[in-house]
């Protein structure tokens, strides 16, 4: 970008974010842009007589020591479960606010009578495998659950044990970008956050799978969330108490999020920081996508990142947090080539505010006016209501997680503060797992040790058979809140 240019654009921010940031601020954004501007231009004249080294051999110097059977960072999801020798589905979901869906599928063979699709809505139960949905974490897709080592992926560990694994992709990430009258160019198609992927899209595919294969069940046996994806849960089932209750067996959390004051993740702390500086460039450049792996000009990224590079860098480090002690570092090159998966602006808007006010709270749209007409009159944004969730759970904690710290997931089990009930919690669990782990670790042995068998009680309705499940849940209660 010529260094004119630079300067027009710093200009321009500078009057845009004049609100939302003080003189210091404003005049360090300054000194950014001019100083990488006038960076690029030297870099750019030395790359021109420099030999640059392929990106191919930047990231993977060894590469034909690599079996293609392995590598997997240039394969879609149906591709690696069917190289695996897993059946796979990919199906289209509509939800009531017109958003179009990715949703996936992954059995050990193809589906019987009773997992294809119904036309007829007969009521034939002769094969009744647990349904299973899983929900990835922020800016990640449906392809974190099969990335693992073939023995280790998560849906496969499900597959393996006979069960119908539906795998959603959230609105917003580079597999869920339809709509039935906006583009993903259009300002309206971003107006979403975390709190639509609970209300409208886990519905849309509770409801798809049980209508077009499930006729007779009256629930999915139960959804599993990573991250983001318990986030949309705890907000979902908060707001829709009694859909959850109803549709859900069992809620599965990986690494739940919900408070995030002890966080120590850099990513999200920054994201506090320059919440509102974000939102304005946001909306003065039009880019509602921030981090996309796929079709996100890179000219057009650059801008922002231009102007808050270290919200960038960050961005991109904080959310894949590999831990080298326990995670599958044999996998990173597959891992990382599919994800950042894109997420809408809001939803890392909505972190940030969430670390700011130190509460779990709905969205602030930043003025009273907005709030007043979103919350029913109130000008501040208010809380989730985490009482009112009536689903069973079983919830899982990494003791090295940086995002979901151990403190918060402590507030949240506290009853007293949280307000959720500790008669819903029929287990938890501390793993020696950083945050991704759940997906990504060399060992994975909890899945069949400890997820299945309480997806089992959940199938077979026995989650409470047990008069003494309060006394076990009491004993094997991991954390003490602080």
């Amino acid at each position: 970008m010529p260094f004119a240019m630079m300067k027009f654009l710093s200009t321009v921010v500078t009057a845009t974010l004049f609100t939302a940031c003080n003189v210091q601020q404003i005049a360090s954004i300054e000194e950014k842009i001019t100083r990488i501007a006038t960076t690029t231009i030297t870099q750019n004249a030395a790359t021109k007589t420099k030999k640059r080294t392929p990106a191919s051999e930047v990231f993977f110097e060894k590469e034909e020591t690599l079996g293609e059977e392995f590598d997997d960072r240039n394969h879609n999801i149906g591709e690696i479960a069917r190289e695996n020798n897993f059946h796979y589905e990919k199906h289209s979901v509509h939800t009531t606010d017109g958003h179009i869906l990715t949703l996936d599928r992954i059995t050990l063979t193809p589906p019987s009578s009773t997992g294809k699709k119904n036309t007829e809505n007969k009521e034939d139960s002769t094969d009744n495998p647990p349904v299973v949905l899983l929900m990835h974490g922020i800016e990640d897709s449906s392809i974190q659950w099969v990335i693992n080592s073939e023995d280790k992926a998560f849906a496969f560990i499900l597959a393996r044990n006979g069960y119908d694994v539906w795998l959603g992709n959230n609105r917003g990430n580079d597999f869920s970008l339809g709509h039935e009258t906006l583009t993903k160019y259009d300002k309206e198609f971003w107006d979403f956050d975390f709190e639509e992927m609970g209300t409208l899209d886990v519905p849309a595919f509770i409801e798809y799978i049980l209508n077009n294969y499930y006729p007779h069940k009256n629930a999915i046996d139960a959804y599993v969330g990573h991250s983001e994806g318990t986030t949309q849960f705890f907000i979902g089932s908060s707001l829709q108490p009694d859909y959850y209750a109803e549709k859900v067996g069992l809620f599965v959390g990986l690494a739940p999020i919900v408070r995030l004051d002890h966080s120590t993740n850099k990513a999200i702390i920054y994201t506090s920081k320059v919440v509102e500086p974000m939102t304005s460039l946001v909306t003065m450049l039009g880019i509602y996508d921030l981090i996309s792996t796929g079709n996100t000009p890179k000219w057009l990224l650059g801008k922002f990142c231009y102007v808050l590079p270290r919200f960038c860098t960050l961005i991109n480090e904080g959310f894949v947090d590999w831990n080298g002690d326990v995670d599958n570092l044999d996998r990173m090159a597959d891992k990382t080539a599919h994800a950042p998966a894109g997420s809408g602006w809001r939803n890392l808007a909505h972190y940030g505010q969430i670390v700011k006010a130190k509460r779990f709270q709905r969205f602030d749209y930043g003025d009273a006016e907005t709030n007043m007409e979103m919350y029913n009159g109130l000008a501040e944004p208010p809380a989730y209501d985490l009482s009112a969730i009536n689903v069973p759970m079983a919830l899982y904690h990494g003791d090295i997680d940086k995002l979901s710290d151990p403190v918060d997931v402590a507030w949240l089990l506290d009853e007293s503060r949280s307000g959720l009930r500790s008669s819903i919690i029929v287990h938890t669990e501390t793993l020696h797992f950083a945050h991704n782990s759940f997906t990504i670790a060399f060992n994975m042995s909890y899945v069949n040790n400890s997820v299945v068998p309480w997806i089992e009680k959940s199938h077979d309705d026995t989650l409470f058979f047990d008069d003494n499940e309060q006394d076990r849940f009491n004993r094997t209660h991991a954390l003490s809140p602080e």
